[in-house]
């Protein structure tokens, strides 16, 4: 059989090993892919799965008690951040909102207006009044 072997082509070989279900052969030169053959044993585990399974049997150490963190202190700085992340166009000032809001009313009563535009300019409306509310909210 080695002699076999030592006839075969490196692709041939790897064929075999495959055929064996042997692992760890690529980029092995041919005499290292023949020795691998011959002795039949894989350099590699089977499976990533075997491995998880083994860690999970093995006892887990304790876990060590993460400190309590401080409670975080509301100021306004923090509430206009969440009130930002929530509502779309917080950033912008609100002068420009209220000629946003105008030109979208305009277009949105326009008879010569398409149906999906006018559905976009309701959409993009109701983004806008939230966050004209919102601004109107935390200034006063």
């Amino acid at each position: 059989m080695a002699n076999t072997v030592r006839k075969k082509t490196v692709c041939e070989l790897k064929i075999e090993l495959k055929a064996k279900g042997i692992r760890g052969f690529t980029g092995l030169k041919r005499d290292q892919l023949v020795e691998l053959l011959e002795s039949g044993v894989s350099n590699q585990p089977k499976t990533k799965n075997n491995r998880a399974r083994e860690t999970a049997a093995a006892p887990k150490p304790d876990p060590k008690p993460t400190p309590k963190s401080k409670p975080k202190l509301l100021t306004m700085k923090t509430i206009m951040e969440e009130i930002k992340e929530e509502i779309p166009m917080m950033n912008i000032k609100i002068s420009v909102l209220r000629r946003l809001q105008t030109s979208l009313n305009k277009l949105i009563k326009d008879p010569a207006v398409f149906k999906g535009e006018k559905d976009n300019a309701t959409k993009r409306l109701k983004l806008v009044k939230a966050a004209i509310k919102a601004k109107t909210k935390t200034t006063k």
